[in-house]
């Protein structure tokens, strides 16, 4: 229905009814300020937007970079505390295991000097001296002499005590009597010695226990005891310094508190020893109840453990974050302040436009705002002037449009008469070639179609040809990279083949070497075996001179066992030759099975390179032919995009035709049908601009 079809409505009679009625609005002034007041103070109001969006834009951001930065900073801390504490644990441990290592050595060293020495053998002693009561006496004073001696040169060492298997004591331990500790004479050691807490009736005190080998005889004499004094461990635990609340101690292999500083704690908690105990790692860590534990083990299984509480590391940590809360606070209000006033500023004049809008409304286009503003409120001012301006000057343009309608609405009557019957015959003529272009239309719609198919199938051969080509080429390569690579490897195989036979041939010039030794240690053994029997003759002349020959008796049996030494020496550079002779024979064998497994590689490699060469000759081939068949469906590519760029222009020009055509038919009949109310419409003219001009003297002007 055109415009002026919705416009009119028929009454009963036939004549039309014009639906131009225009009234004064009633207005209650009242519910307008009513309604001013709660939007002014609502959420949807301008000031209270932008109060909340400065206070959004001023503490989000804040929030947003206090928790991400406290987060960070927390897991760094964390992190860097852990990494921290595992250093310290380490580095403690590593202090007690030189600590205990330089005991061991010591006591060590004092069992295969001291009491294993060649000069004057103790234990040796001790065992001849069981039927001389005298003899063992001195035996035994010379053995605690030799302890108190130990423990005096060792001050980590308090005292040490030898008891042997038959229950004698030798020395003196402070805290546990003799009669006490010859009770120990049969303790069952894992191994040469062992670390423990408490002995007997002494719970406290640290123990190296360790067993007393005969060396000369290969007898265990019996077991050494010492009590080890702690202070070095002590003194370097005491300068580890923590956070406030943290805690490092040692324990033993069965979790008894080696040593504490908090003297307070004398036992491991046992959540953290069933989390140690059961470790595999020498030095681990983990978080348990809040508390960060690190532990390193020893070499002797103690563990050298940190404690250190998660509140003690975010601590200063966390009363940062408060005062950034704080202060993000203050920013808050001191924002939502700033904003207050700002928006105040903006909603003032908003207000001020409102209640003269109101006046407007009542029909008062006289209506201004005087304002010295030059931001945009004072712009949105001078638009609202020119907007009432411009509606004042509308006003009085319509009541002159309204006069000379009235005029010319007599003139339309007659035209429209006319207009009518021209309306009629150009109806019929355009009807015809409408429904010749629709026709026409519809072919090239069928004929684009099928180019598209067209266009589409030769698409698809071009992707698949480039695919092909693309493939080609890569493949060309890797059969290019693969003829090197079997290239390099025949250079390798020649290689690898005459490094074999050198070595082949070094083997048997070391197995030549070796059989030269053996005749040499063969003459060694003459020399000892001769050595041995002047050396006994000696001893016989020697014997024979009496006290004078004495000296000479002791250098004959020092000369003897040389040779002994000499023979045993000898026989055991024999049994290692007669290894290397044997092992030199194996290599020999093994470099012979490589030099036929090269041979078959070789073979290998060579069928494998001429096949790659094959293979490249007919990758060349399809490279041309693959050219060739890729620029004749280029060719057809540019062919097919001129064709259907000729059918597009066909269709859209044959389109646009019909369309034009039913539009032009369309109108046709449309403006035939307004032609025949436009008579009309023009009786009632002058009666709907009589309605106008009273309506428009509502308005106040002047």
């Amino acid at each position: 229905m055109s415009l002026a079809q919705g416009q009119l409505k028929k009454t009963k009679g036939g004549a039309p009814e014009s639906k131009l009625k225009i009234s004064k609005p009633k207005i209650n002034k009242h519910q307008i300020e009513q309604f001013q007041l709660g939007r002014l103070f609502s959420i949807d109001s301008i000031k209270i937007k932008l109060i909340i969006i400065t206070v959004a834009f001023t503490t989000i951001p804040l929030l947003f970079i206090n928790i991400l930065s406290s987060s960070i900073s927390t897991s760094t801390l964390r992190n860097t505390s852990k990494q921290l504490t595992a250093d310290i644990v380490n580095q403690t441990s590593s202090t007690v295991n030189y600590f205990l290592e330089d005991i061991e050595k010591n006591i060590t060293k004092y069992i295969i000097n001291d009491l294993n020495s060649t000069t004057e053998n103790l234990l040796i002693n001790y065992s001849k001296a069981k039927q001389n009561q005298t003899e063992k006496v001195k035996v035994v004073q010379s053995i605690q002499k030799g302890l108190v001696y130990l423990s005096s040169i060792e001050n980590s060492i308090e005292s040490a005590a030898i008891v042997h298997r038959d229950g004698t004591v030798m020395g003196k331990l402070p805290s546990i009597t003799p009669d006490e500790l010859s009770s120990f004479k049969d303790l069952e050691l894992n191994g040469e010695y062992i670390w423990q807490k408490g002995l007997g009736s002494d719970v406290k005190s640290i123990y190296f226990i360790r067993k007393v080998p005969n060396t000369a005889i290969g007898e265990e004499f019996g077991l050494m005891f010492c009590p080890i004094k702690l202070d070095a461990i002590k003194e370097d635990m005491e300068k580890i310094k923590l956070l406030d609340g943290a805690d490092v101690y040692l324990v033993d292999q069965e979790g008894k508190m080696i040593y504490n500083k908090n003297t307070e704690k004398l036992q491991i908690k046992d959540y953290i020893w069933e989390f140690i105990k059961d470790s595999k790692d020498t030095i681990g860590s983990t978080i348990k109840n809040n508390t960060l534990i690190t532990y390193a083990t020893t070499d002797n299984s103690w563990r050298v453990i940190a404690e250190l509480p998660q509140k003690s590391l975010t601590k200063n940590l966390h009363a940062a974050t408060v005062i950034i809360w704080l202060i993000i606070g203050g920013i808050a209000a001191i924002a939502v302040g700033v904003s207050f006033v700002v928006a105040k500023s903006f909603s003032g004049p908003i207000i001020h436009i409102m209640k003269l809008m109101k006046l407007a409304e009542d029909g008062d286009l006289t209506v201004r705002i005087d304002t010295k503003r030059t931001d945009e409120i004072g712009l949105l001012c001078l638009s609202f002037n020119k907007m009432m301006g411009n509606i004042q000057k509308l006003v009085q343009d319509t009541q002159i449009v309204i006069e000379q309608t009235i005029a010319g609405s007599k003139t339309l009557a007659v035209s429209t008469n006319q207009s009518v019957e021209a309306f009629e015959q150009l109806a019929l003529s355009i009807g015809d070639i409408a429904v010749g272009s629709s026709d026409q239309a519809v072919d090239a719609q069928k004929t684009s179609k099928k180019m598209d198919q067209l266009s589409d199938s030769i698409q698809r051969v071009m992707v698949k040809t480039k695919d092909i080509y693309t493939d080609n080429q890569g493949a060309k390569i890797i059969i290019e990279e693969a003829t090197q690579s079997m290239e390099m490897l025949n250079t390798t195989m020649a290689s690898s083949i005459q490094v074999a036979n050198k070595i082949k041939e070094s083997i048997t010039e070391l197995s030549g070497l070796t059989r030269s030794i053996g005749e040499i240690m063969k003459l060694v053994d003459g020399i000892s075996e001769q050595t041995n029997l002047l050396a006994l003759n000696a001893s016989i002349e020697a014997a024979r001179a009496g006290a004078v020959g004495k000296g000479f008796a002791v250098v004959a049996h020092e000369v003897r066992n040389l040779a002994e030494q000499s023979k045993h020496s000898t026989d055991n550079v024999r049994h290692t030759l007669h290894t290397i002779e044997k092992k030199t024979k194996d290599a020999v064998n093994l470099v012979k099975a490589a030099n036929a497994i090269f041979a078959n590689q070789e073979a290998a490699v060579d069928k494998a390179d001429v096949a790659f060469r094959t293979i490249i000759q007919k990758l060349k081939n399809m490279d041309s032919d693959i050219g060739n068949i890729n620029t004749e469906v280029n060719d057809m590519e540019y062919l097919k995009e001129n064709m259907l760029e000729n059918i597009s222009r066909i269709k859209m020009i044959t389109e646009d035709t019909a369309s034009a055509t039913e539009q032009v038919n369309a109108l046709s009949e449309e403006q035939k049908a307004v032609m025949t109310q436009l008579l009309e419409v023009s009786k009632t003219l002058s009666t709907s601009m009589d309605i106008l001009s009273k309506a428009m003297a509502h308005f106040k002007i002047n």
